[in-house]
């Protein structure tokens, strides 16, 4: 769909979790913890200069065994597949540090931990994906209807001037461009060295099937 061209939305890693019924309660987060975190935190912190970590055998294997098997995964979208190859070793850091600010190295028990987090964020993702395609196809809609009323008037306009003046960004005008014109509702006469766009039926008349002769 458009939203992936840039890549941008394969950097977000989605939690999408079951709706469940919020429930009053008296547990609140003790202060032994409290302090643990505070103490994680301040460790992290003082950290500074550049450091470089490598893989433990152990970890390394696992994340090789994992990359192998990933590359063969068809329910994910390949972009989102390639960005959790990174993750995995982004989050194997995170989690090695906060286990122990001073490591040298990332322990297979880091890297295990962050595939497990890998493995949640990817079934995640293949919830998401599936709706934000509905969402793009409702953009595509909106971006027809878009041009449609601006057409509506019996003049006629530039295609640069409808995609300028859109509110939908360039790839979805594209394809909202590509559905109208196939069916030769709108239709494009050169003018002027220009080439104008105009449509072919009013709004008042249907444009014949697709089926008719």
């Amino acid at each position: 769909p458009e939203r992936d061209e840039d890549g941008f939305i394969y950097r977000i890693l989605f939690a999408f979790p079951p709706s469940s019924q919020m429930l009053w309660t008296t547990g609140s987060v003790s202060q032994a913890v409290k302090m643990k975190y505070e103490a994680i935190v301040f460790s992290l912190l003082a950290l500074s200069g550049e450091r470089h970590l490598p893989l433990e055998s152990k970890a390394s294997q696992l994340y090789i065994d994992w990359y192998n098997a990933n590359t063969t995964q068809q329910d994910t979208p390949l972009g989102f597949a390639v960005k959790l190859r990174s993750y995995a070793l982004r989050i194997a850091l995170i989690l090695q540090l906060v286990e122990y600010p001073l490591a040298t190295s990332i322990s297979s028990h880091a890297m295990d931990a962050a595939l497990q987090l890998i493995a949640y964020f990817e079934g995640q993702a293949q919830q998401i994906y599936p709706l934000l395609n509905q969402d793009s196809q409702t953009d595509i809609l909106r971006c027809q209807q878009e041009i449609i009323r601006k057409l509506s008037n019996g003049g006629s306009r530039t295609r640069r001037d409808l995609e300028r003046c859109s509110a939908h960004p360039a790839s979805v005008f594209k394809q909202a461009w590509d559905r109208l014109t196939h069916p030769i509702l709108v239709t494009e006469q050169k003018e002027r060295s220009q080439i104008f766009c105009k449509l072919r039926y009013p709004p008042e008349t249907t444009p014949p099937s697709s089926s008719s002769s």
